[in-house]
């Protein structure tokens, strides 16, 4: 049995405490709906920049392949003209001067721009990866994580240093032209020489172009992800407040329990005790 004299002080603790649940978790569901709002702001601004960074990589990665088109069009009408000259060399001194010119100076230019333009990606592409890594964590995520076997910034940059070669190797063959257009005895076998090189070089950048559209096909893929979450994020947020918010609710009705329990012993205590009848 409780003692007498400690109901009433307890049955007010009681009360006090109960109200002092209610007010903070009041304040709970308010904060609740506005670190809601607060979180949707947050996660649709890192979604733009998502989608920002998606197109930017998405055009570099465009600019580099059409470039390396351009380069195996280019490598792959050379070797025929090498070949060709190989078979007439004595009328071919002119055309070997301007495939000298042209593997020293058009052709790493070329590849200079292309390199650019994979280095413009590859930061993207890194960036591009956290962020992608960050919201596909987010709980509920509708689509799939973001792990691919290998990240789109180690691919570009592989790609763009499967290329670093490329423009010292093309000058140095052109230089090797250049050098032996005299010496007719040994041009036949220099030009057959560089046209297994040029080979095996328009096999690389058929590599490359390969990669970069596995790559290219990812980003629609992530960008779809990516619309799937920009549409579904109110509805996933608005479930975990919900969810809180009952919680909350059931402990606020705990509380006015406590609180209906305090005021009893409260009562009891302050009612008039019957006064005792004397005895003669």
């Amino acid at each position: 049995m409780m003692p007498h004299k400690l109901k009433r002080p307890i049955g007010f603790f009681l009360v006090v405490v109960g109200l002092v649940g209610i007010v903070l978790g009041s304040l709970g569901m308010y904060r609740i709906w506005q670190t809601r709002l607060g979180l949707e702001t947050q996660l649709m601004a890192a979604l733009t920049t998502a989608e920002e960074t998606l197109s930017i990589t998405q055009t570099a990665l465009e600019n580099a392949n059409s470039a390396l088109t351009t380069i195996d069009a280019n490598i792959k009408n050379l070797n025929s003209t090498i070949l060709t000259v190989a078979q007439g060399l004595n009328d071919a001194v002119p055309v070997a001067g301007n495939i000298a010119d042209l593997l020293q100076e058009e052709l790493p230019a070329t590849l200079g721009a292309t390199q650019t333009a994979l280095q413009t990606a590859e930061a993207s592409a890194g960036l591009l990866d956290g962020v992608m890594r960050a919201i596909t964590s987010i709980p509920f995520y509708p689509g799939e994580v973001y792990t691919p076997e290998v990240p789109l910034q180690i691919a570009v940059k592989n790609v763009a240093t499967s290329l670093e070669n490329l423009p010292e190797a093309l000058i140095e063959v052109g230089d090797q032209l250049e050098a032996n257009q005299d010496n007719f005895a040994d041009m036949e076998d220099d030009l057959i020489v560089l046209s297994r090189t040029l080979t095996n070089i328009s096999t690389d950048i058929a590599n490359a172009q390969t990669t970069l559209s596995e790559y290219q096909t990812l980003l629609v893929s992530v960008e779809t992800q990516r619309g799937l979450l920009v549409a579904g994020l109110p509805g996933i947020l608005d479930s975990v407040a919900w969810f809180l918010n009952i919680l909350i609710a059931w402990l606020l009705f705990t509380q006015v329990g406590l609180i209906l329990q305090g005021l009893t012993l409260a009562d009891k205590n302050l009612a008039p005790t019957p006064a005792k009848t004397p005895t003669e």
